[in-house]
């Protein structure tokens, strides 16, 4: 064989282990009670390294899944990290990279930064304490200090920022009131464009497309993005407040959004149908997600136990008994990778890797403390849905929709959608507020969590 036909022969075989691999995974799990970091090897459960924060953080992955950033509200500062897994495509072949992870130089800084939304490769960190929101472009995440721009919007509230080119809808709330009552178009200025403020208690948000799509106290808005003055109408719930959403999430695989409906049950979306169909849950929902394919909604409830739900007709296809029943405190996170959801064990500090159709245990590994927050970041060969993912993290808000709006900001945040609507951002959702933000979003598909703020 000559040297061309070897070379060629090895390009043909390194694209046929490509193709055949998954990609390459890590998971990033923030501890509650510390800044700590545990960068574990999704393939062996291996630590990896462990990163330190100032503060217990929540966690969101971004662009092409490289990267993911931590927000620590009690501290007032987002940082970036860079997990060290990408590929390039270096044109006539793939290059994959693993490197050691590490926190990026640079920081965000904003009083009690909870939500966070990625959009249109922006990224938008909405300061509670102080009504503004932080913007970052992803292009620039490599450089030393990239550039932040700051917009505000009357007075500070449980709000969120979600970026559209050299605009925002940013939300906007009475004095005195945590919840917002709508949203405003402003550019990055803070000068107001348009006011869309039909929808009182908001929370939870969801992009794609032209598309963004709010919960709201007794139905969701949704706002198209293409028109000026932009089209903005409301989908009612059913059952008025009782079906409150407080989390929304989307996968591209699928033209409807998903959100909860109060704690006991799931809504599908549709924004063109103008639609909202319910999907009842047995027990309260304390964190959902799209697996990674999008075929399947992953939720936990609150009895411990874990179930795909079908995205399409709301049917529960499977259900495990994993962990122990959610009492208080910090609650289960989620997070997803092809092939597989990890869910955390709140109480016995364990993290477990499940195959995300038949939910049997793959493995099962020491958290090392009480999981806050979990991500995965790296790469993934020849997965067309991944760029198009929105990644609107308000998801490890422990929002959990009980719709207290104490606004009390227990600082339980927890992203990954739990529907009590208590700002809690762990995106469980009792509505206490407390801020324990989980996200898994997304590259954890919107994870959410049941939207408590």
């Amino acid at each position: 064989m000559n040297y061309c036909s070897l070379l060629i022969a090895s390009w043909i075989a390194l694209c046929l282990h490509l193709c055949a691999a998954d990609g390459a995974h890590r998971l990033l799990v923030a501890d509650s009670e510390n800044g700590s970091i545990r960068v574990l090897n999704l393939e062996n459960g291996d630590e990896v390294q462990t990163l330190e924060l100032s503060g217990p953080a929540r966690l969101y992955t971004v662009g092409d899944g490289r990267y993911a950033f931590a927000v620590q509200r009690e501290q007032n500062v987002t940082n970036a990290i860079d997990g060290g897994l990408w590929i390039e495509d270096h044109g006539d072949h793939f290059h994959a990279y693993m490197r050691e992870p590490v926190v990026l130089d640079f920081s965000i800084e904003g009083a009690v930064p909870t939500h966070f939304v990625e959009n249109d490769g922006v990224v938008a960190v909405y300061n509670d304490g102080a009504g503004d929101a932080s913007l970052m472009k992803l292009s620039e995440i490599r450089q030393e200090k990239p550039a932040v721009d700051v917009v505000s919007n009357g007075p500070s509230h449980h709000g969120v920022a979600v970026p559209l080119d050299d605009q925002v809808l940013i939300s906007i709330a009475d004095a005195g009131e945590g919840l917002p009552k709508g949203v405003d178009l402003v550019d990055l200025d803070s000068t107001v464009l348009q006011e869309l403020h039909d929808c009182p208690l908001l929370h939870g948000s969801a992009t794609a497309g032209e598309w963004v799509v709010f919960g709201c106290g007794d139905s969701v808005l949704a706002i198209n993005t293409t028109d000026s003055p932009m089209e903005a109408y409301n989908i009612p719930s059913p059952d008025g407040e009782e079906g409150r959403v407080g989390t929304v999430i989307k996968h591209p695989r699928w033209d409807f959004f998903i959100g909860n409906h109060g704690s006991l049950a799931l809504s599908k979306i549709d924004v063109m149908e103008r639609s909202m169909d319910i999907f009842p849950v047995p027990v309260d929902v304390r964190g959902f997600g799209f697996t990674s394919d999008g075929y399947s909604i992953v939720a936990i409830t609150e009895d411990g136990q874990v179930h795909t739900i079908s995205p399409t007709d709301g049917n529960i296809t499977k259900s495990v008994e994993l962990i122990a029943p959610y009492e208080s405190g910090t609650r289960p996170a989620l997070a997803f990778a092809p092939g597989r959801v990890v869910v955390s064990d709140h109480s016995a500090g364990e993290i477990y890797v499940l195959d995300d159709e038949s939910l049997d245990t793959l493995m099962v590994f020491d958290a090392d403390g009480i999981p806050q927050s979990m991500t995965v970041v790296g790469w993934e060969f020849g997965d067309d849905d991944d760029d198009d993912h929105d990644h609107d993290h308000d998801h490890d808000h422990d929002h959990d929709h009980d719709d207290d709006h104490d606004h009390d900001h227990d600082d339980d945040h927890d992203h990954d959608h739990d529907h009590d609507d208590d700002h809690d951002h762990d995106h469980d959702h009792d509505d206490d507020h407390d801020h324990d933000h989980d996200h898994d979003d997304d590259h954890d598909h919107d994870h959410d969590h049941v939207d408590d703020d």
